[in-house]
Parts: C-alpha cells; sequence; structure tokens
C-alpha cells in the first residue's frame, strides 16, 4: 500500500536504546515485517533573525545527485527542484514576506540513519511503519546567538505510521513499554506581566501575517486573515495601553497603510457578494430582469479589485513593507513597552472594562450620524478582539467579559449590514453614471434597496445601543 498513512507519532528514545521485537501484537496473523536502513543529509535554510522557523516554516535542501528543496509550511510539503547550490529564485520570492526581506543561508545540517520496519499483512498489505531515527544535527552559530562556530548535536526517535488505528495504538504502547516516551505538544505557560501577554500575542499575530503574505504569493486567498492580523495587532495596542506612544503611532500608521491596501481588494470581494444577496432579493420581491445591472456592477467591481490586487502586489515588493514586516519583528523580540507592562497580568481585566466605555461612549455619540457609527463599529471590534486575547491569556478578562463581548458581536454584525449597505449605494450611484437604459432603471432600484436596507440596520443597531 502506498500514500499517506492516516496519522503518524513520534516517541523520543535515548542513544543507547533497544528497539523491541515487534510480536504478534503488532504483526497480523500471518504478516511479516520487513527491514530496510538508509540515510539522507539535508541542510535547513533560514534567516540571521530565524524569521522562517518563528513562523513554523522550514526549508531543507537534500542532498545527492537528485537533490531537492522542500518548503513545510503547516505540515504540508512543497518540493522544487535544486538549481545550482543557492536558493532557486523561485523559493526566495515566495519566502520574501516571511524572511522580511533578509538573505536565507545555511542554518544547519542534519544527517539522518533510519531503519525502516514495515509491517505487512498475510497477503502482503501494508499495515505501518515503524522508523527508527538516529540524527546528527550540526547547527550553524547564529548571528543573533553571537556564535561563530557550530554546535554539534546527537538525538535519536521513532515515528510510528499506519493506515490501521489499532496498529498505531498498539505498536506506540509496546515502544512506550520499552523506555520510549511519545512527544505532545505542550502550550507555553502563560506570561505573568501584562507585557509578557501582549508580546506572546504580537509575536502569535506576526506569524499569522507572513503566513499569510506567504500564502498570496502562492495565490491562495488569504486576504481576510491578513486584515484580521492586522486589526488584531492595532486593537491590542490601543486598548491595552502599554506601548511608548510616538512608536506605536508608528507602527499603527503602517498598519493602517497596509490595512487599506488590502482592504480595498477585500472591499470588492465583500460588496460583490452583498450585491448578490440584493439582486436574489429584488428578483425574488419585485421579479424584475436585472441581468444588464448585474453584469454592469459585476463588470465595475472586478475592475476595481484587479486594480486593488495590482496595487498590493507591487508594495509587497517594496521597502516600505519589508520594513514594516521587520519593526512587527521587533516588537515581538524587543517591545516599546512602558514600565505599566511589567503589572500582573491580572490587570488586564481593566482594559477590558475601558474598551467597553469607550464603545459606550462612542455609541452615545454617534445618534444616527453613519460616520460615528462606523467607528462605533471599529471600537466593537477592538473590544472583541481584547476579550479573546486576553481570554487566551489566562482567562484574565473579568467576569463581565463574555456579556461585553456578545454585545460588541451583535452591534457589530448590525453595524456592518449599515455599513455594507451604505457603502454599496454609494458605488452603485457612482457606477450608475455609466449606465444606460435598463442597466440604469436597475442601478435606481438596487440604490433606493440598498437605502432601505441601511436605514432598517441602522435603526435595529440603535435599539441594542440604547
Amino acid at each position: 500500500m502506498t500514500g499517506t498513512a492516516d496519522e503518524a507519532r513520534v516517541l523520543d528514545v535515548p542513544l543507547d536504546w533497544t528497539m523491541p521485537k515487534l510480536g504478534k501484537r503488532i504483526v497480523p496473523p500471518g504478516g511479516s515485517v520487513e527491514t530496510a536502513s538508509g540515510h539522507d543529509t539535508v541542510t535547513t535554510h533560514d534567516t540571521a533573525d530565524g524569521d522562517l522557523a518563528a513562523a513554523g516554516v522550514s526549508l531543507r535542501r537534500s542532498a545527492g545527485t537528485d537533490a531537492t528543496w522542500t518548503l513545510t509550511v503547516g505540515g504540508a510539503s512543497s518540493e522544487f527542484p535544486a538549481e545550482g547550490r543557492g536558493v532557486p529564485a523561485a523559493l526566495r520570492e515566495l519566502l520574501l514576506g516571511v524572511r522580511a526581506g533578509g538573505a536565507l543561508r545555511s542554518a544547519g545540517r542534519t544527517t539522518a540513519e533510519r531503519t525502516v520496519h514495515r509491517v505487512l499483512s498475510a497477503d502482503g498489505v501494508e499495515v505501518g511503519t515503524i522508523t527508527d531515527v538516529r540524527s546528527t544535527d550540526v547547527r550553524s552559530g547564529a548571528a543573533r546567538d553571537g556564535g561563530s562556530g557550530a554546535e554539534l548535536a546527537e538525538r535519536r526517535h521513532v515515528e510510528v505510521a499506519g493506515w490501521d488505528g489499532p496498529f498505531l495504538d498498539t505498536a506506540v504502547a509496546r515502544l512506550v513499554r520499552a523506555g520510549a516516551v511519545e512527544r505532545r505538544d505542550v502550550p507555553p505557560a502563560p506570561g505573568q506581566t501584562v507585557g509578557d501577554v501582549v508580546r506572546a500575542f504580537l509575536a502569535e499575530q506576526r506569524t499569522a501575517i507572513v503566513l499569510a503574505d506567504l500564502g498570496l504569493r502562492r495565490g491562495e486567498d488569504a486576504i481576510h486573515p491578513f486584515r484580521v492580523a492586522i486589526r488584531r495587532v492595532r486593537s491590542a495596542l490601543r486598548v491595552v495601553t502599554i506601548a511608548e506612544a510616538e512608536p506605536r503611532e508608528l507602527l499603527d500608521t503602517e498598519l493602517q497603510w497596509l490595512s487599506a491596501l488590502l482592504g480595498a481588494v477585500r472591499d470588492a470581494q465583500v460588496l460583490r457578494d452583498h450585491l448578490d444577496e440584493t439582486h436574489a432579493e429584488l428578483a425574488r420581491r419585485e421579479s424584475l430582469d436585472l441581468a444588464g445591472t448585474v453584469d454592469l456592477l459585476d463588470g465595475a467591481l472586478r475592475a476595481d479589485e484587479a486594480a486593488a490586487r495590482a496595487a498590493l502586489t507591487k508594495a509587497m515588493t517594496g521597502r516600505r513593507y519589508l520594513a514594516l514586516l521587520r519593526t512587527l519583528r521587533q516588537w515581538t523580540t524587543n517591545p516599546a513597552f512602558t514600565s505599566v507592562a511589567d503589572a500582573p497580568r491580572a490587570r488586564l481585566a481593566r482594559y477590558v472594562r475601558a474598551g467597553a466605555k469607550d464603545l459606550d461612549r462612542r455609541l452615545a455619540r454617534a445618534g444616527d450620524s453613519p460616520h460615528r457609527l462606523h467607528g462605533a463599529r471599529k471600537a466593537a471590534k477592538r473590544v472583541r478582539y481584547v476579550v479573546a486575547f486576553v481570554d487566551e491569556a489566562g482567562g484574565a478578562a473579568g467576569k463581565h467579559a463574555a456579556r461585553i463581548e456578545k454585545r460588541a458581536r451583535k452591534l457589530q454584525a448590525r453595524l456592518g449590514v449599515h455599513q455594507d449597505s451604505v457603502v454599496a449605494a454609494d458605488f452603485v450611484a457612482r457606477t450608475a453614471a455609466t449606465a444606460r437604459g435598463q442597466a440604469a432603471f436597475g442601478c435606481g432600484v438596487v440604490w433606493a434597496y440598498e437605502q432601505e436596507r441601511a436605514t432598517a440596520a441602522l435603526r435595529r443597531a440603535v435599539d441594542l445601543a440604547g
């Protein structure tokens, strides 16, 4: 049997460990075990600051005549042919954001000796594999460690993979009885200070940003997670007021610039979905033929999105963008925090309450002003993001956090419908200037419906705010 196993588990063992006999509990009746050995050498590449490792990205080059480059992201690997000794141009371009423009260099070499035990059923079908791996790591001295030499480390582990659940559990249990220790993901201990919590959160969001960057360069639709990560960074630093004012404002300005570029693409996508709903509802209610109007609006939106994508793509290769990624990295290692950051993390609950009060003040002043309501909607998003990350940091958001988050979520949803309808009505009005005949009439119908929808959403939001 070939392919990918349903599941794989890894166990660590001492260097002098002895593989136990694979008896009848592991090998099916009438089955057998085939054993083969081999070795391989791979060189890991990263920047001097370890940007790839920090993002959970691995780039390795195998040795030999059939050398290949393997890029691993989130457990999924892609292979690239080796072109000479350097990193291929396609990989350098793909990883531009992850490496924040830094040069890729050898970060270490691993030589592994593998003994693979293939467990077969009576009819020769592979049930699973048990692979004994003894490896030697030679890690290049990293600039960030102030080193210039190399570090040598030997280690040994066992990989168990199988297509059959009982085989996997039985094999792991047998190895554990023989002294192996299964690896398990252990979450890091929560930070003890406000600064610890915020810095860990910023590191998490920077990783989300560079992985979204990588996704976009691979042709994936990563605009939304990209924007969400940026919003979370801005929200955390605006609500949890522990950063020095000038560095925070400089970072916020750059994040706002990037968010606007991403937003231009995302807004066109959201507006298209919104107008699709409008067209379907009007066709149902009014029995109108809006085909000409749909084509006109859809064509204009696609043109807007294409122009926005071109602007974003250009920006993502520029110095300003790469400098922003390096600045974000600096905030995860040496953030510009004030002494307030040394307060115990329990104080985070105060910032949640302060964010909720800011939302209440904005709602009280908003009335039926679209501009002020949009500001209240953004404040609701900030509250939601801060409640979420404070809760994830150890449940210190306070006893009223769930109620605050629920109210903010409802307000955000209702104000979101209002904002989408206002934007849609404005877009339809601008596009209608080039319309003629039935398409122009259809634009008028759509515009009137969006105005009606915005008014209803505003009324519901004001009722909830009160």
